[in-house]
């Protein structure tokens, strides 16, 4: 009988110019890696049994007919492949759709984004010890401890006027929420014996 062959979870990334591929089996010892200009071909043994796997993924355009850079762990093969023209992202990696392949959003970057944008601060607005676009940062956290609620107030079209406290707003309010609670009743039964 033959062995079963699987297909590893494969999760994908694209720049203008290349695909970030991730082959993840744990303990995967990759027996054939081939990538001609229009298909990566992989296939070996992974996992605590050492199961054959197998994937051929048909590209979406084509590719450096090369051997492609590979890096290997313990858990992962991430692969990157030269595209053939540098250009504009493909809607997708493959010519069909796999239920095995899937986007790997922790390396995507969109078109639209510089490579300066890669830094710890991306997508924090970029402001330097705030929250991105707050006025003297937000008060009470470190790095932005500057400007006073009121002048920020008073920038957002607030007026600067002062807050009420706490107790100013409970004055004359009539909340039906305060009213007191009756008891509750003793529904103990009496049983004869």
């Amino acid at each position: 009988m033959a062995d079963i062959v699987l297909h590893p979870q494969i999760l994908w990334a694209q720049r203008k110019d290349t695909l970030l591929i991730t082959v993840t089996v744990d303990d995967f010892k990759v027996s054939n890696l081939t990538c001609t200009e229009n298909k990566l071909h992989i296939e070996g043994k992974g996992g605590p049994e050492q199961k054959s796997y197998k994937a051929e993924l048909d590209f979406y355009d084509l590719v450096e007919e090369n051997e492609p850079k590979t890096r290997i762990s313990s858990r992962e093969i991430f692969i990157v492949v030269q595209k053939k023209t540098p250009g504009p992202y493909w809607p997708r990696m493959t010519k069909t759709k796999l239920p095995y392949l899937k986007t790997d959003f922790n390396k995507w970057k969109d078109e639209d984004e510089s490579d300066e944008e890669d830094g710890p601060m991306a997508g924090m607005g970029g402001m330097p010890g705030g929250m991105g676009g707050m006025p003297g940062g937000m008060g009470g956290m470190p790095g932005g401890m500057g400007g006073n609620l009121e002048e920020m107030m008073a920038q957002m079209g607030g007026g600067g006027a002062a807050f009420p406290g706490l107790d100013d707003l409970n004055q004359g309010s009539d909340d039906s929420d305060d009213e007191q609670l009756p008891d509750l009743e003793d529904d103990t039964v009496e049983t004869k014996s």
